[in-house]
């Protein structure tokens, strides 16, 4: 209740305080109470009170309109946390804050240590701009994931992909193996995986390709494994 998109923009902090308090004795459900605000001490004020109100659980909203910085909202929400005892939900809605709270961000609010895997991702800034790009040297990665009955249904398997300019691979989780030189072939008409002259490329390719998975934690190996050794 009192959430941002509730009653609580038309109500002044006095008059929200009221309304949990009201709330809560007459509830016999848990209560979770909005308390946010894009003012650190608006919001840790309100979360102290809607606290001593008698919620049972806290809805704490992104700062909104000014936008901060992943480390401002980690302070934001430390300082929040800090001020009950109550569990907390931070509410994220990057459409009406302007600003997403990231998940590393989340986790280590969390207390859970966030490792980083080494991947860099790319700017598609240029893309949008009509600038001219840098030439691509990195390795492309990419997951697709299904529901095991719509799968089943469908006859579609889940598979991983990589681009190593000017290659594409792509391993199917039945095994099966594409291989496309996007040069000649930005349509990926034809598969080069098993013919002579892309196997040593399909080979060094399913390598990297392996590799990354194992190093994401990504369960597609075993599944892949298992299936080979079933």
């Amino acid at each position: 209740m009192a959430g941002t998109t509730g009653e609580s923009p038309t109500l002044s902090h006095d008059e929200q305080i009221d309304l949990i308090a009201a709330v809560t004795e007459a509830a016999d459900v848990p209560v979770l109470a909005g308390a946010g605000s894009n003012d650190t001490a608006a919001a840790v004020e309100l979360t102290e009170r809607a606290t001593a109100a008698g919620a049972d659980g806290i809805l704490s909203v992104a700062p909104y309109y000014n936008r901060p910085p992943q480390a401002g909202l980690y302070d934001h929400f430390r300082a929040v946390a800090a001020a009950t005892h109550l569990p907390m939900i931070i509410y994220d809605i990057p459409v009406r804050t302007g600003r997403k709270v990231d998940t590393a961000t989340l986790l280590s609010l969390a207390g859970v240590e966030v490792e980083s895997l080494g991947l860099e991702g790319e700017s598609l800034a240029p893309y949008l701009t009509g600038a001219e790009p840098e030439p691509r040297t990195r390795d492309c990665f990419v997951q697709y994931n299904l529901a095991r009955n719509f799968a089943a249904w469908h006859g579609v398997e889940n598979w991983r992909a990589m681009v190593r300019r000017p290659w594409k691979y792509v391993l199917h989780e039945n095994g099966e193996t594409e291989l496309y030189h996007l040069g000649d072939d930005p349509g990926e008409l034809a598969n080069l995986a098993g013919r002579p002259a892309g196997s040593a490329t399909a080979a060094t390719l399913r390598e990297a390709l392996l590799a990354w998975s194992r190093r994401t934690g990504d369960p597609f190996v075993k599944q892949l494994e298992a299936r080979a050794g079933g």
